[in-house]
């Protein structure tokens, strides 16, 4: 998935209910056929399509917090006029309002790359039409990053039908699985160094229900809460212990036995010495969360809104930034975790789009929705 991506920040566009047009000018009869002439009111102003929460709801998924104005804490609103031409395109962009250098040429390029409005008529003709819009910057409070996100829609229709089959789980289900951690100890060097983190192991059961294979590249090391790099301790007893766990039922497939495979997550925690499922989640459901248009739908979803650190392009780096994400009874991603990490600016833009994803159907029991999980990966690959 190629990606562009945008540095973490909050961008209220904020104004009246539409944005602002210029003062009115009294124009004679007759007059409104003038070639180049650029109306500031006319009986039929230029509308975005779907409206102007749809317009805000753009330029809030194009519009890049710069990282100096971050650094300096830059805030402010910058008012940018522009024409809405005769064909409906944005042109003649400029900033008439400055707060700051930084957000003014983030502002001229947001608006610049708006599609075209629907055109304003005057008399029932296509006219120009001078436009104004507010667009305020303002820092996000570091205190709480997920306010940042819009609160998506919780989804409604039919969900997509579940496949024929189901994944393996252990003999006894996640209880069992629980009260077998209870008895695993705690590796003493990572208990002694204070190293926690989360682990996403990889369990590979065959259709006799034996474990063939057991591994994992995704994990992330957590210290008050904070994520740091993760002890190659705790990846090395998150395998043993799996390798190790009671007996499987294998996956199903149309009512036959077939070898497949699961990810577990666990959750090490040095301060209690306690290996744990990730408190609140099932990891076997009798159906996973499913996503409207499959998994691509949202990696397609997640693309468009994506931007390529600049930092990240000078560098060349490029990568598979792998997110945990809980998925709650509503079907919301929430609580994302980079557990496959790649660099800071990339694994920050993954976090910043994830807050912005649309919701999924929840993983069911039962008939019920449940709290769940997803791993999502996201590429980010620099193509000449």
């Amino acid at each position: 998935m190629h990606s562009a991506v945008r540095t973490l920040a909050f961008i209220a566009l904020c104004g009246p209910a539409s944005a602002v047009a210029q003062t009115a000018s009294p124009t004679r009869p007759g007059t409104e056929q003038v070639v180049n002439k650029i109306y500031t009111y006319v009986e039929q102003m230029p509308e975005f399509p779907g409206g102007q929460p749809a317009l805000f709801r753009t330029l809030g998924q194009t519009i890049v917090y710069p990282a100096e104005a971050l650094q300096q804490g830059l805030e402010g609103k910058v008012f940018v006029s522009f024409v809405v031409a005769v064909s409906g395109q944005v042109q003649d962009v400029k900033v008439s309002k400055s707060v700051h250098p930084l957000l003014d040429a983030e502002a001229l390029r947001a608006v610049q790359a708006l599609p075209a409005f629907v055109p304003g008529k005057q008399n029932g003709r296509p006219v120009a039409v001078a436009y104004t819009l507010p667009i305020a910057f303002r820092v996000p409070a570091e205190a709480a990053p997920a306010a940042t996100a819009p609160v998506a829609p919780l989804l409604t229709g039919p969900r997509p039908a579940a496949k024929e089959g189901r994944s393996p789980h252990l003999q006894g289900g996640q209880e069992a699985l629980a009260e077998y951690l209870k008895t695993v100890a705690y590796p003493a060097d990572a208990q002694q160094a204070q190293a926690s983190g989360l682990i996403v192991v990889d369990v590979t059961v065959g259709a006799d229900g034996k474990v063939s294979k057991v591994g994992t590249d995704n994990g992330i090391g957590l210290q008050n809460g904070q994520a740091t790099r993760l002890m190659p301790t705790l990846r090395f007893a998150a395998i043993s212990l799996l390798n190790d766990a009671p007996a499987w039922v294998p996956g199903q497939l149309k009512g036959k036995n077939v070898s497949s495979n699961i990810q577990i997550p666990l959750q090490f925690d040095a301060a209690s010495g306690t290996v744990s499922i990730v408190p609140g989640l099932r990891l076997f459901p009798d159906e996973g969360p499913a996503v409207p248009g499959g998994p691509e739908a949202l990696l397609r979803t997640m693309s468009q809104r994506l931007q390529y650190p600049m930092e990240a392009l000078r560098n060349q780096r490029q990568g598979k930034v792998v997110l945990f994400l809980q998925v709650s009874e509503a079907g919301r991603l929430e609580q994302p975790l980079v557990v496959g990490p790649v660099s800071p600016e990339l694994d920050a833009e993954a976090l910043r789009v994830a807050t912005l994803l649309p919701p999924v159907f929840p993983a069911l029991e039962q008939g019920k929705p449940v709290r769940s999980y997803y791993l999502l990966p996201v590429v980010f690959e620099i193509r000449e």
